[in-house]
């Protein structure tokens, strides 16, 4: 009876490795199943971040590119605006002024025409004489030469 026990007690010792063994197995697979899953769930995350990190990057550099345009197109018209001012102040400093009896003579052929006209109704005075030699200068194409005059 006590070899009978022995080999009971064996055989309930290799039941129970066996039993332990496919049990740790199946323990380790379940565990090595969930720690793949969770790191491919992680993978996943990491991807789709990066993937909304470079679409939000790439939106942003659309973006900042665009203002960089509309900047280069404001400045570049203000340059242009800069430049056509300079060269209209060059020329109205540059002008050759009509001789004092030229611009009389020109004053009173042009005087009548506006006095008759019904635009201005400003009684004549110095003023008005004044405000009319201003805008009469602006009739002339004086050019930055010297006049010939036939003697």
């Amino acid at each position: 009876m006590v070899e009978s026990s022995d080999d009971y007690t064996s055989y309930i010792k290799r039941v129970l490795a066996d039993f332990v063994e496919q049990k740790l197995r199946g323990i380790v697979k379940s565990i090595l199943a969930e720690d793949g899953e969770r790191e491919e769930a992680v993978s996943d995350e990491r991807r789709n971040i990066k993937r909304r990190i470079r679409s939000q990057k790439e939106k942003w550099e659309s973006v900042q590119r665009k203002l960089q345009e509309n900047r280069k197109r404001k400045m570049k018209s203000e340059k242009k605006a800069r430049r056509i001012c300079k060269k209209k102040m060059k020329a109205a400093n540059s002008r050759n002024w009509l001789k004092f009896r030229e611009l009389k003579y020109n004053f009173l052929a042009r005087k009548q025409v506006i006095l008759m006209s019904s635009v201005y109704t400003v009684p004549l005075g110095t003023y008005r004489v004044w405000c009319l030699l201003l805008s009469f200068e602006t009739f002339f194409n004086a050019r930055n030469k010297k006049r010939k005059y036939s003697a």
